[in-house]
């Protein structure tokens, strides 16, 4: 049996062990509170880290993002800056900004986002702790587009695929990838998105060098300014035919060649300039007909020789228009209606053929027009309606052909001066000439009689005289020889 003393010695060192152990405690638990914290937070930098892998961006405007859920691939968040540099979602259509984030439990959905510096930093609601996404603003937009997902897709003989339909995709933003099972993208085929009224606006990947015919015919749904891409060599027939709600300028890149027939038809909404390159050596019929809000001065470049048919008409906001100058036909209607155009027209010496209604309704017009020495036909209707046109009209000697109507109702005409080389003249094709008081020919009464003609306008209601090299028709019709 042990001694009180021995008891006592024990109840001693217990006293001491349990204070030793409280003072380690008091030590350790918080040095090993921190590591796990520690632990904890690296855990959760990590997870945070983790957003720029897992969810993507993309940078609209200078202060506009669309952001894409990591978990949703089909949920778009777009995100607006307002002037302080913080974030914002436009309207209730719009998942919260924090749903792009939700996999990350720093992030309570309550805080801030704000643009500090080249980072966004997303502040909790407390005020405490920050997860930054660095390195976000100012970086290449097109290094963070996100392709659409769902498209269409027909690979061609030559390795590269072309873009054939909507397929399931939902995007009503479109984005057009580079590469499609690892291989390029090149075209957006045939009635690739035709009739589809949901999309409202499309980014080309630089792949791109044909959009085929009929690619966005009747795509009333997008809006904004239209960017083709850089490398685009092909425009097809109707491709933005009634794309109505496309603004501002239209540039076409250089390298593109062919503008297909009605490629820019009865898009309404253009409001800016129209820039061709000079690698454009053809324009189709009806390219732009109807662009009405197209506006400045526009060149056609010199390596286009043939403009077709109604390819401006109603183009009525451009202001000017310089033609090529190797151009050899101006077809049918080709600027109808350009009432915005003024001041002289200049037609380059290389146009032989002024086609039918080329220059109608072209009321700006003003001054003397000068006609090309080369030229051998003015058809019907040429220059119908032109009532700013005024003083003498010299008609070339290589002309042989004037069509019914050519200059109706140009009723600032004074005098025009004929060639004896002329062959016809067809019907009204002076009428309404208000003002015109004499007809020159450069030959005979005898000549004059001789040429076809069909009640011609103003000389069957008596209003000019026709001079010739041996005599006068008076406005009676009365032929009054030189030598009385």
């Amino acid at each position: 049996m042990k001694s009180n003393k021995e008891n006592a010695f024990t109840i001693v060192e217990l006293v001491i062990v349990i204070a030793v152990i409280a003072i380690l405690a008091a030590v350790i638990i918080p040095v090993f509170s921190s590591i796990i914290n520690s632990a904890n937070n690296a855990a959760a930098q990590i997870e945070l880290r983790d957003i720029k892998i897992k969810v993507q961006v993309n940078i609209l405007t200078d202060n506009v993002w669309k952001f894409k859920d990591k978990n949703d691939e089909r949920k778009i968040i777009k995100v607006y800056q307002n002037a302080d540099g913080t974030l914002y979602t436009k309207s209730t259509y719009d998942y919260n900004l924090a749903d792009a984030f939700n996999a990350c439990s720093e992030l309570d959905g309550y805080g801030s986002f704000k643009v500090d510096g080249t980072n966004i930093v997303y502040t909790t609601e407390n005020g405490d702790g920050k997860a930054i996404w660095r390195d976000i603003v100012g970086v290449d937009p097109d290094t963070l587009l996100i392709p659409s997902e769902g498209l269409r897709f027909l690979l061609y003989d030559d390795g590269t695929y072309k873009v054939a339909g909507i397929g399931e995709c939902k995007d009503t933003d479109i984005v057009i990838p580079d590469t499609y099972e690892g291989k390029p993208v090149t075209r957006i085929g045939p009635n690739a998105f035709k009739n589809n009224k949901n999309i409202t606006s499309i980014k080309f990947s630089e792949s791109i060098t044909s959009i085929d015919g009929d690619a966005f015919y009747g795509c009333t749904g997008l809006t904004g300014e239209l960017e083709l891409p850089e490398n685009l060599e092909r425009i097809g027939e109707s491709a933005f035919y009634y794309c109505s709600g496309l603004t501002g300028d239209l540039v076409i890149p250089d390298g593109v060649t062919s503008i297909s027939d009605a490629a820019f038809y009865g898009c309404t909404g253009l409001t800016g300039w129209l820039i061709i390159p000079e690698s454009v050596t053809n324009i189709g019929t009806f390219a732009f007909y109807g662009c009405s809000g197209l506006t400045g001065k526009l060149k056609i470049p010199d390596s286009v020789t043939n403009i077709g048919s109604s390819v401006f008409y109603n183009c009525s906001s451009l202001e000017s228009v310089a033609l090529p100058s190797n151009v050899e036909s101006i077809g049918n209607e080709a600027f109808r209606y350009c009432s915005g155009l003024t001041g002289e027209l200049k037609i380059p010496d290389s146009v032989t053929s002024i086609d039918t209604y080329a220059f109608s309704g072209c009321t700006g017009l003003t001054g003397v027009l000068d006609l090309p020495d080369n030229l051998e036909k003015i058809h019907s209707g040429a220059f119908y309606g032109c009532l700013g046109l005024t003083g003498e009209l010299a008609i070339p000697s290589n002309v042989q052909f004037i069509g019914e109507n050519a200059f109706s109702g140009c009723s600032g005409l004074t005098t025009i001066s004929i060639s004896n080389s002329l062959i016809e003249i067809g019907k009204d094709a002076f009428v309404y000439c208000s003002n015109l008081e004499t007809i020159t020919f450069m030959g005979s009464v005898e000549q004059w009689n001789t040429i076809v003609k069909d009640d011609i306008g103003n000389y069957e209601t008596r209003k000019y005289t026709i001079v010739c090299t041996d005599g006068t028709i008076d406005k009676d019709g009365n032929v009054i020889p030189n030598n009385q």
